[in-house]
């Protein structure tokens, strides 16, 4: 048969594990009964979607499972459901794993190593993917150089969400 939507109940991971099935989450039980091995979690609201690059896992194990061809075949994915849902051009951001995107190594490499790449890889399959991004800048004119240059790329573009600024004092 065909469906249009599914809804899931919150279950007790603890109480189901106890009985003596393995289960982590509704997301992995569905893509296994389904026979399904590229899949993803993804919640929607209106315009915009969520997908997760992992699912069900202990956050000190995410970096190890974020990996360039695991976003790849998440953006894939989300780009092809949105394709099915009639958005003919979808415009997808990737969010950086590590805040203010790893601050050029200062706060995790992940950013550079992994997610950088997975987008300019993703953009050359020809992709509309962006990324977070923070300046550099060790100078007032610097940084003001990266507001400007940022400005004039966003002139003239029309965005559904509201866009942040991001500095420090």
């Amino acid at each position: 048969g065909k469906i249009d939507a599914m809804v899931t109940a919150p279950m007790n991971k603890y109480a189901v594990n106890l009985a003596g099935i393995s289960f982590t989450g509704h997301t992995e039980l569905i893509a296994e009964v389904c026979g399904v091995e590229d899949f993803a979690m993804m919640q929607s609201s209106g315009k915009m979607h969520i997908v997760f690059v992992t699912t069900h896992i202990a956050l000190k194990d995410v970096p190890e499972f974020v990996t360039l061809e695991r976003i790849k075949k998440v953006t894939h994915l989300l780009n092809d459901v949105l394709r099915e849902e009639n958005i003919t051009a979808p415009r997808i951001g990737v969010a950086a794993l590590n805040p203010h995107a790893g601050e050029n190594g200062c706060m995790g490499s992940e950013d550079e190593e992994v997610v950088k790449p997975a987008v300019a890889e993703l953009k050359a399959a020809g992709l509309d993917v962006g990324c977070y991004y923070y300046s550099y800048a060790t100078s007032v004119a610097a940084a003001k150089t990266d507001a400007a240059n940022m400005i004039s790329w966003m002139s003239g573009k029309v965005f559904e969400y509201p866009i942040y600024f991001d500095y420090e004092d």
